[in-house]
């Protein structure tokens, strides 16, 4: 863990609406994939996990079936997540594609109204780190479908997928202490971001010491390899004015770290 001053999910998703058919769910990078469904059928996506030791060649496959009475034109893209920094909920980034490392074995075909197919999800090269962890979309659009007030419903679900590294890296890079919220809401935050390669949670616990001191348990956030998040210290409402040092014991799988930061409030 490199503790250098630094400038600084997920499970499946289905959609619609005026553009995209609704049902979404938000996700966690880590956390088993919650069930998501369009509530006047749309597209299904099986397994919602895809989950294999990183390499060239397949990972894996997906099925996708479409449950409507109409023909839809699918297209299958693999996407890299956008990470909230306080939540560790993730959401897929529509406008970036992972293609140059990994891709679809049929990105772009029809679907038959009940239709079924199976696509394999390719790795074209190794990735930056040697894992990586993506969300797999699928957007079904309906070549046939009569607008309804204007509207024909597209449909979109999205997958994860889980390419983990053959040689583990646990590594982590602190950067300033910081605050978020106001007022009674306050709280202190050290930004941390994942320069290994795994999944593993990070947590431990941090010790204030100046004119107030406490000691709080920090909650377990799991970080994409590459995403920064904040370890929330806990709210400093109550602390009196002065120069305080924090102390931040942070773990992440077997690995135990020590980060010494000052703040003045």
């Amino acid at each position: 863990m490199k503790l250098g001053r630094s400038r600084h999910l997920a499970g499946a998703v289905a959609l619609a609406a005026a553009g995209l058919a609704t049902g979404g769910v938000i996700a966690q990078a880590n956390d088993a994939a919650p069930r998501a469904k369009a509530s006047a059928g749309g597209v299904v996506l099986t397994p919602q996990t895809v989950e294999h030791t990183a390499r060239k060649g397949s990972l894996g496959s997906i099925t996708l079936k479409n449950t409507t009475t109409d023909t839809l034109k699918v297209t299958v893209r693999v996407r890299p997540w956008i990470q909230n920094r306080i939540t560790g909920q993730v959401d897929p980034n529509y406008n970036v594609s992972l293609s140059r490392y990994v891709s679809a074995s049929a990105s772009s075909f029809n679907l038959g109204a009940g239709a079924s197919r199976s696509v394999s999800i390719i790795q074209r090269r190794t990735p930056p780190g040697g894992s990586l962890y993506a969300a797999i979309e699928a957007l079904g659009k309906p070549r046939n479908a009569k607008a309804r007030n204007g509207i024909i419903p597209n449909y979109r679900i999205v997958g994860r997928l889980r390419a983990n590294p053959a040689s583990k890296r646990v590594s982590l890079r602190a950067g300033r202490v910081g605050f978020i919220g106001s007022g009674a809401g306050r709280q202190v935050v050290m930004p941390i971001r994942n320069t290994g390669n795994t999944l593993d949670p990070i947590g431990g616990s941090v010790s204030f010491t100046g004119p107030t001191g406490k000691t709080n348990a920090l909650k377990a956030i799991t970080p994409i390899p590459g995403q920064v998040v904040n370890l929330v210290g806990g709210h400093v409402a109550g602390f009196k004015k002065g120069k305080y040092t924090a102390r931040w014991s942070i773990t992440q799988g077997t690995k135990r770290y020590t980060a010494v930061r000052t703040f003045t409030l």
